[in-house]
C-alpha cells in the first residue's frame, strides 16, 4: 500500500510542490546500449527525476542516487567510485547495478559504503532495492517541501 503512494508521488499525482521536486541520479556505466535501457527503465519508474548518464567512471557532485556499474572496459571500479561518492556526497544512495560480481566484490562494495544491489538486466529482480530507492526519494522529498 505504501509503494502504490510513493509510485503516485512519483508519477505527478500530488500537488505543484511535489511536481517542482526533482531528484537527480546518475548512472556510471561504460555500456551506451544498457545504459539507454536502464534510463528508459528508470524514467519510467521515477518520472520526475532528472537523469544523466556519464559513460567514464567519474563521479560528478550533485546527484541523489548514484548508479554505478563495476566494470569500465575490463577494469573494475565500483569500489573506488563508491570511495569518491561517499567523501563528495555522504548522503546519497548508492547503487551497484553491475550484472558482474564476485561475491568478494559485493562484500567490498557494503564495508565502503554501496547501499543497494540493482539488476539493471533484469530490473524485476530488484523489487527490495526499488522500494529502498522509493524510501530514500521520499525522504529527500519530505525535506525539500518543509
Amino acid at each position: 500500500m505504501q509503494m502504490m503512494a510513493l509510485e503516485n508521488d512519483y508519477n505527478g499525482n500530488d500537488d505543484q510542490a511535489l511536481n517542482a521536486y526533482r531528484p537527480h541520479l546518475l548512472i556510471l556505466d561504460d555500456a551506451p546500449i544498457i545504459c539507454k535501457v536502464f534510463k528508459a527503465h528508470l524514467s519510467t519508474t521515477f518520472p520526475n527525476a532528472e537523469i544523466t548518464i556519464e559513460y567514464e567512471p567519474k563521479v560528478r557532485p550533485g546527484h541523489d542516487v548514484y548508479f554505478i556499474d563495476n566494470d569500465f572496459n575490463g577494469e573494475e571500479c565500483a569500489v573506488k567510485l563508491v570511495m569518491e561518492i561517499q567523501e563528495i556526497s555522504p548522503q546519497s544512495l548508492i547503487v551497484c547495478s553491475s550484472s558482474k560480481l564476485t561475491p568478494e566484490t559485493i562484500l567490498r562494495l557494503r564495508i565502503r559504503g554501496c547501499d543497494l544491489f540493482y539488476d539493471k538486466i533484469h530490473p524485476q529482480n530488484s523489487e527490495e532495492a526499488r522500494k529502498e530507492i522509493f524510501n530514500h526519494l521520499d525522504s529527500l522529498k519530505n525535506q525539500w517541501m518543509v
